[in-house]
């Protein structure tokens, strides 16, 4: 909280604490509000089967081997062209899954899941943005209660799904990505397959234990008590 108040009154602050304090590795946030496909264990299908389901996972590749501990994705409910979807009125259950790539095609390793965590109501907050045909974005956040270790040039795969709420389609939004591929399951196709050209927008950062985030709130206040004799007022 006093972190949210100081970037508005004083973003130098901020910038210092984010720098020194958390390290982002993986950034595709949404280029463009330009929808996505459905990521959800549970919902009712328009077409063919009463219920559905269908998982993706978005390729990852890090440039140095890196702890990660803080997971963020973007997303809406509904339709992708017609009509929109709030979000469950009660509880709702998000899944975050790490797989290791296979060695034979390099698409997602069902046999060798390096990390998984059931979310309870994760951070979901709106961005004010909308996609096409009125859904609400929002922005999810969840921190990994054990950090997952990502080695340098190695391609992991990142699944992120609603859990077991057929009232409610969770849609992952479509962005550029480095790798450019993403890859999906669902209970039409046997296995895997891979959508090529398009990424999902969701982000990777380590963030700091508690004592070190201490620590450089202690630095960050000292920097800028020395500093407020030169700068305008904030």
């Amino acid at each position: 909280m006093l972190t949210r108040a100081v970037w508005w009154s004083c973003p130098v602050w901020l910038g210092l604490v984010s720098a020194a304090g958390a390290e982002i590795v993986v950034d595709q946030q949404p280029v463009i509000v330009a929808g996505g496909p459905s990521s959800d264990t549970a919902f009712y299908e328009f077409i063919g089967p009463p219920e559905g389901w269908q998982l993706l996972a978005d390729n990852v590749r890090v440039s140095e081997s890196a702890s990660i501990r803080h997971v963020s994705w973007w997303g809406f409910y509904g339709g992708n062209f017609a009509g929109t979807n709030d979000p469950p009125a009660g509880d709702e259950y998000m899944r975050v899954r790490f797989y290791a790539s296979r060695s034979s095609d390099g698409l997602p390793d069902s046999s060798a899941i390096l990390y998984e965590e059931t979310f309870l109501n994760a951070s979901r907050i709106a961005t004010g943005r909308l996609i096409h045909g009125g859904s609400p974005e929002f922005r999810f956040d969840a921190d990994l209660t054990v950090p997952i270790a990502m080695q340098a040039s190695a391609v992991y795969w990142l699944e992120v799904a609603q859990i077991g709420d057929v009232d409610s389609t969770f849609r992952w939004i479509y962005t550029v990505g480095v790798l450019r591929d993403y890859a999906f399951l669902n209970s039409i196709v046997s296995d895997w397959h891979l959508s090529e050209g398009v990424s999902l927008a969701f982000q990777l950062s380590t963030i700091p234990e508690p004592q070190t985030a201490a620590l450089v709130g202690v630095v960050a206040m000292v920097l800028v008590r020395r500093r407020r004799g030169r700068l305008s007022p904030c």
